[in-house]
């Protein structure tokens, strides 16, 4: 917690626009946000606890602290890395590199060591593909993209019989739609992934 309120204080302090949004001071926000986070409980099987590390899932302030928290290791790391990744794309804590194979669990250890407290895992290509987010990318001459599902997939979306409107109902199918057209890098994969949505749906 220390260093993503390190973090978050270093970011309040850079801000330029910081005095026009609010009249509260660095101090005054860096303590609030550490009475937020620190102050967490929950109850499970009968009994309250209290959250000791990390932030509540599902709390409206924790993808802004992970996303301050990995931003500031993702920089730190690559100014120093050797060889430089050719490609490095992050979303919130999930990363998608290029690296050479000899290098991935460097860079990953390189990572871990920022913050030690925050440890990255590696996901390898397997069969010249790897899932980043919701995209699997095939790494093929052509670099191929297409639908990504986790195993704990379950193809359930908003019911068809339930009493929501019509138009969010069409909604739902609009959106896996055009997911679908602009995820998917071949006609093959388009097609497939609309019989996927039919099934689904």
């Amino acid at each position: 917690m220390r260093f993503t309120l390190s973090v978050v204080r270093t970011a309040l302090m850079n801000g330029a626009s910081l005095a026009d949004r609010t009249c509260l001071l660095v101090d005054e926000i860096c303590r609030l946000l550490k009475l937020c986070l620190t102050n967490t409980y929950f109850s499970f099987d009968g009994f309250f606890s209290k959250q000791t590390s990390g932030t509540a899932m599902g709390a409206s302030i924790s993808v802004t602290m992970a996303n301050l928290t990995t931003e500031d290791i993702e920089q730190q790391a690559l100014a120093s890395f050797v060889p430089k990744p050719k490609i490095f794309l992050r979303y919130v804590d999930d990363c998608f590199c290029v690296v050479k194979k000899t290098e991935t669990d460097h860079l990953c250890q390189h990572l871990d060591l920022v913050e030690p407290v925050t440890q990255f895992t590696v996901e390898h290509e397997k069969d010249c593909a790897l899932p980043f987010l919701d995209i699997c990318v095939k790494t093929s001459s052509d670099k191929l993209t297409s639908m990504y599902r986790r195993l704990t997939h379950t193809g359930r979306h908003l019911n068809s019989d339930s009493h929501h409107r019509a138009t969010l109902k069409m909604s739902v199918a609009t959106a896996l739609l055009r997911r679908a057209m602009s995820t998917c890098s071949t006609e093959k994969s388009i097609r497939e992934e609309v019989n996927k949505i039919k099934a689904d749906l």
